[in-house]
């Protein structure tokens, strides 16, 4: 395969950075050529030219696009780029094994969530077991193949990825010879080692992708492990995972849960009321927002001097002095408060975008606010710096004259 470099062409892509590289293909950043308003994308192509790898990545095509599952990563584009087949799905924010491992401020916000990280775990063992329902075996399931998408405004979710070791279980003998060993080896069940693949097999995989989440790194070998006991969980919820790690992980297959539905229902579960998800109707001018959503909350009404302008939050983050991970848990929490209102809207080419601009509560929020003299306290935060005073209005009230200088 000729050698790819960023801004070259593939298809109807154009290569923004390479993501990564494996034993079949390589991964890459990408964006739609047609439209400079479509989010970012990431492209797989087959960089082996043997028969067996095309033929596994024909089949790794046809399985996602066979699942409609929001659990699964889903294909929007095919084709073929100089004899080298590719597809095109959506871009993930990060992987869970970068979450765990990573040492940025959007990485340790997740890893100190535990509701986040069982939520995560949950969805990703729920599209497993939809695999599985369907007589589909995955064989490669490991913390880099769980993808997080965190991007705002979408609701934040995890996907399993890779499916190019995929297979219907009826079909595993005949496409996989007896002593061909598949997988990654510090999460492969014992009984891969000699060609037998099974559900039980996945779920421990999962189960070894579970220890590697709640102790903190690779797994501790064969068998069941532990997990590390952080103040993250009570004792008795870490109770609990011990469980189902020993149930997931046991040496013989016969011991542990059959499939990934058993083990699904054996993760404990975090439980939100719908009141709690649902909008207040009014936000107090004293709700305190944290530093990421008061520079995003101001950021949004600075962008939006008119009650009819409205900005793409993916612009907006562009200019803001925070990470992705950041942004995306300011952005939502700024929605769930009403205090920026977001709607999707579709360009001439069919491409969804989103847009987004202050509510009138945002607003007042942000005027009680800097009536109070708190603008310093996030205005240094912005970036770039400007060097005169910025007049902000909005609906033709002056908000504040806000010093972004020095």
């Amino acid at each position: 395969m000729q050698t790819l470099k960023k801004n070259s062409s593939v298809g109807d892509w154009i290569l923004d950075k390479e993501l990564g590289s494996g034993g079949q293909g390589v991964v890459w950043k990408v964006r739609y050529s047609g439209d400079k308003h479509s989010p970012p994308a990431a492209l797989k192509i087959c960089s082996d030219p043997s028969a067996k790898a095309r033929s596994r990545f024909a089949r790794e095509v046809a399985l996602q696009r066979e699942q409609q599952d929001p659990g699964i990563m889903c294909v929007r584009d095919t084709g073929e780029h100089n004899g080298a087949p590719y597809y095109v799905m959506e871009l993930a924010t990060v992987s869970l094994d970068r979450v765990i491992t990573g040492d940025t401020a959007g990485t340790r916000l997740v890893r100190e969530s535990g509701t986040l990280l069982l939520m995560f775990l949950r969805q990703a063992c729920l599209a497993l077991s939809n695999l599985h329902s369907h007589g589909i075996l995955h064989r490669d399931i490991k913390p880099s193949n769980v993808l997080l998408m965190l991007d705002p405004p979408e609701p934040m979710k995890a996907v399993l990825a890779d499916l190019g070791l995929a297979v219907l279980e009826e079909e595993q003998g005949r496409l996989t010879a007896v002593h061909e060993v598949v997988g990654t080896a510090i999460y492969r069940a014992p009984e891969s080692l000699v060609g037998v693949h099974t559900p039980a097999s996945d779920v421990y995989a999962f189960g070894k992708t579970l220890e590697f989440v709640f102790a903190g790194g690779l797994p501790s070998g064969v068998g069941p492990g532990r997990c590390s006991r952080s103040p993250l969980f009570a004792n008795e919820l870490w109770d609990c995972l011990d469980d189902v790690l020993h149930g997931a992980c046991a040496f013989n297959p016969a011991d542990r849960f059959k499939t990934a539905g058993e083990l699904l229902a054996a993760l404990p579960e975090t439980i939100i009321t719908r009141s709690a998800l649902a909008k207040p109707a009014s936000t107090p001018a004293d709700t305190t927002l944290s530093a990421p959503e008061i520079v995003t909350l101001v950021s949004v009404i600075e962008a939006c001097p008119a009650t009819a302008d409205w900005i793409n939050p993916r612009s907006l983050r562009e200019e803001i002095d925070l990470t992705a991970y950041q942004f995306a848990l300011a952005f939502r929490r700024l929605i769930e408060l009403d205090l920026v209102e977001a709607v999707e809207q579709t360009n001439d080419y069919g491409n969804a975008y989103t847009e987004c601009r202050p509510t009138a509560a945002g607003v007042r929020w942000a005027l009680i606010r800097t009536q109070r003299r708190l603008s310093p306290f996030y205005v240094r935060l912005r970036r770039p710096p400007c060097r005169r005073p910025v007049m902000m209005f909005h609906s033709d009230q002056v908000l504040s004259v806000i010093e972004l200088g020095g």
